[in-house]
């Protein structure tokens, strides 16, 4: 179907002062579909990655970070059929796919990143939903 629906739910600007934007599209039903776009100063869009499926729009971005190491970090719920899982990727303007996973499930609760923090030597931190309500912290090198 037509994709009716969009919305912005992160942005980043990268190191060559170009907007980075994950988001999703959806028709009347949605049934979101994430993707990570990068627009150059006169609002081109220059690269698009997609991020996959999710269950709900809640479930998709929460967070986005450009990273010194020259690329996207960002945060979100599981993908649809997964959605439980604490997701952590990362995307480089040079290819659609990701350069690197961090993924952790727990197969009776919700896990959800929700928020990163990048060190000046690329590490990662990210933080959000653990299992059984408790908050989880990662450190992921960079």
């Amino acid at each position: 179907g037509a994709r009716t629906q969009s919305g912005a739910q992160a942005v980043a600007v990268d190191d060559q002062g170009r907007l980075v934007v994950a988001g999703y599209t959806c028709d009347d039903d949605c049934q979101p579909e994430g993707d990570l776009r990068i627009y150059d100063p006169g609002d081109a869009l220059v690269w698009q990655a997609s991020l996959g499926a999710f269950k709900s729009e809640g479930l998709g971005t929460q967070d986005l970070a450009w990273s010194p190491a020259g690329y996207a970090v960002v945060a979100t719920g599981g993908l649809k059929g997964d959605e439980s899982a604490f997701t952590v990727r990362a995307f480089a303007s040079s290819q659609p796919l990701p350069l690197w996973t961090f993924e952790h499930k727990h197969l009776q609760a919700l896990q959800l990143a929700l928020a990163l923090a990048l060190g000046r030597d690329g590490e990662v931190y990210a933080g959000g939903l653990g299992a059984s309500s408790s908050p989880a912290v990662v450190f992921i090198g960079g």
